[in-house]
């Protein structure tokens, strides 16, 4: 008995057929981890797009972190607007801070010197206000009291880029440090460092930095409402 397994013929459907056809490879099922499988490399684009403001993704170049920062990521409207609120209201904080500091410490200087007698009190509330205003325009000069509405999303995702750049190799971090943005109300450019320094959100605006869910959006809201 033959033990010869048909094959197709090519053409097909001629009586006289032609040359046997090649007899195709048997399928290789898929198998997960199989590495013989290489996926092609992720441009940083497209290794930025399922990145998130609150999800971001791992950085792996100075180029591939700030075009997801400055270029493709979207930073929420709330977080935008708590950022502002915020700020501003933590530099008026500071500002009555330095002119309490500044009467606390004058006051001192009126009583040590009333004890040495009147000929050495040369204090006088109208010193003491000067130099209040003194301190108020140093914390002014300090740094703005107020965020720009044009500035505030730079500024914000400076801070973000500079505090997700810590992975990153230190020579790579220098170059994201380095990365100027256009801050109008300064009117200049600054870079990423400097508006760390000079606005410091982490440390004015941390919670204001994160992004909210709608869930827990609405029950603040009730909460507020009495609801």
């Amino acid at each position: 008995m033959s033990t010869d397994v048909a094959q197709p013929r090519a053409p097909a459907g001629r009586p006289d057929g032609g040359q046997f056809a090649g007899t195709p490879p048997p399928a290789r099922p898929a198998a997960m981890g199989d590495h013989d499988v290489e996926l092609p490399p992720l441009t940083d684009t497209e290794y930025n797009e399922h990145g998130s403001y609150g999800y971001p993704p791992a950085p792996r170049s100075a180029g591939q972190h700030l075009l997801f920062w400055f270029r493709q990521v979207h930073v929420p409207e709330d977080v935008l607007l708590r950022v502002q609120a915020e700020y501003s209201r933590i530099r008026n904080l500071e500002r009555v801070a330095a002119r309490i500091t500044a009467e606390e410490g004058h006051t001192g200087v009126i009583e040590g010197q009333k004890k040495r007698g009147p000929k050495h009190s040369c204090e006088t509330p109208r010193d003491m206000i000067a130099c209040m205003d003194r301190a108020d325009l140093a914390e002014r000069a300090r740094a703005p009291m107020h965020l720009w509405t044009i500035d505030v999303r730079p500024i914000v995702l400076a801070e973000r880029a500079y505090a997700s750049a810590l992975q990153l190799p230190e020579d790579e971090r220098s170059v994201v440090h380095e990365f100027r943005i256009p801050v109008a109300q300064l009117q200049r450019e600054i870079t990423v460092l400097e508006a760390r320094e000079i606005f410091n959100l982490k440390e004015r605006c941390g919670e204001a930095l994160r992004p909210v869910d709608l869930a827990s959006r609405l029950d603040e809201l009730l909460r507020q409402s009495g609801g």
